[in-house]
């Protein structure tokens, strides 16, 4: 049963913008107004990236562009996407993307490709329900657990159903997950890089109380193609701020989750993770201070396979998967604004959960400039050092991106 539904789905994700009747948009029963809207979308990002990976014979020196193109179309409750994505390498690709088989050159894992990122089909119901179906992107808290890896070209969309609902100080999240599709693209020859296919299950329910807010999460996934990964996650998280005046403010947040095996998932999948969080927020400048750590026992350590994971445990990505022996980070951030910039600072202590390894340290340095309404700039530096334990890795990254928009409504 669970197979004819991912299959549905998939096959749902790439038919619905090209068979679904005109008359959906048709004006519902509550008699809401019959304008509608189409609008075209360009999303495009040039990007060169430098990898020094001390494990690698040669440095990475990519430039990639990363194209999307989507029409949108809303009336009434009724919502319908449909987005084509394409990744470019431009010049000699001195650098390899896990797929072009330049394995003397460090990883910049962006491969070619063209395909549909999305395709969807959305209805929001009275009382603030909202229910979406096809292909989509998903980011939940930041994208720690389930995100769209929006950081590497190709962007993680899933063939999924997922519905929301709002009530008063509550909120809910629920959704099944019939596939991931990958960062490496459709035509990646393993099939595991190309698409995890699911049987997932996800569910959240959050409550305002107080300054913050305190939602449980509920994780059910199984992965049909590398079922010993399956797992399930129960867990807690609480995120709010404490107002000083209407410039300042203090931000924590606390997260426990516990992850367990599940279906024909690994016995040994068994590992907590804990995070806690503080920091101070003024208008021009911030500072943070962060604890996470995903547990390990010295066979398994807290996974994420679906996670947004440039953006946590140091953006050189060296714990893509979490060792064995657990992680954990204790890290620092800054942020600082002037003029049209946004300068963004952090630095990373790492070391084994499970015994007394030391993974060394990171530091990260990020600077945004928007260069006009639709068009932004961003350079970043990552330096990871081992401490000897594994090899050193430097990343720079400069890119251009263009977000435009054309209304192609009927006058």
């Amino acid at each position: 049963m669970r197979s004819r539904i991912r299959v549905f789905v998939t096959t749902f994700c790439l038919v619905t913008s090209f068979v679904l009747p005109a008359n959906l948009f048709a004006a519902d029963s509550n008699g809401s107004s019959d304008e509608w809207s189409v609008d075209a979308k360009i999303d495009a990002r040039l990007r060169y990236e430098y990898v020094d990976d001390d494990a690698a014979t040669d440095q990475a020196n990519a430039t990639t562009l990363r194209t999307r193109a989507a029409l949108e179309a809303r009336r009434s409750r009724w919502g319908l996407g449909l987005e084509f994505e394409d990744i470019s390498a431009i010049g000699s690709a001195r650098f390899n993307d896990t797929a072009n088989g330049r394995t003397r050159f460090a990883t910049v894992a962006d491969p070619e490709a063209t395909e549909v990122n999305r395709a969807w089909l959305s209805y929001k119901a009275p009382k603030s329900i909202g229910v979406t179906l096809g292909r989509q992107r998903i980011n939940r808290d930041g994208g720690r657990i389930i995100g769209d890896v929006g950081w590497r070209q190709n962007q993680q969309t899933y063939d999924a159903v997922t519905a929301e609902r709002s009530a008063g100080r509550y909120r809910f999240f629920g959704g099944y997950l019939a596939q991931a599709n990958r960062i490496f693209g459709d035509d990646h020859p393993s099939a595991l890089s190309r698409q995890f296919e699911l049987d997932g299950w996800v569910g959240e329910g959050s409550v305002v109380l107080g300054p913050g807010t305190v939602t449980a999460v509920l994780h059910y996934f199984e992965f049909e193609n590398d079922p010993l990964r399956s797992h399930r996650n129960v867990g807690l998280r609480w995120i709010g701020k404490h107002e000083l005046n209407d410039k300042r403010h203090i931000r924590y947040r606390a997260e426990w989750i516990d992850q367990e095996p599940h279906s024909n998932g690994a016995a040994i999948n068994e590992a907590e993770y804990l995070a806690l969080e503080v920091g101070y927020e003024a208008r021009r400048w911030g500072v943070g201070a962060n604890l996470e750590q995903l547990g390990g026992d010295g066979m398994y350590g807290f996974q994420r396979p679906l996670a947004t994971l440039h953006a946590y445990n140091g953006w050189a990505d060296r714990f893509l998967n979490t060792p064995a022996d657990g992680l954990v980070d204790v890290f620092l951030n800054a942020r600082f604004s002037f003029e049209k910039f946004v300068l963004k600072a952090q630095y990373h202590s790492f070391e084994a959960d499970n015994g007394s390894a030391d993974y060394g340290d990171e530091f990260g340095l990020a600077l945004s400039r928007k260069l006009c309404e639709r068009v932004d700039a961003v350079f970043k530096y990552a330096h990871h050092d081992a401490d000897g334990i594994a090899p050193d890795v430097q990343k720079v990254w400069l890119s251009v991106r263009l977000l435009e928009s054309f209304d192609l409504r009927r006058k």
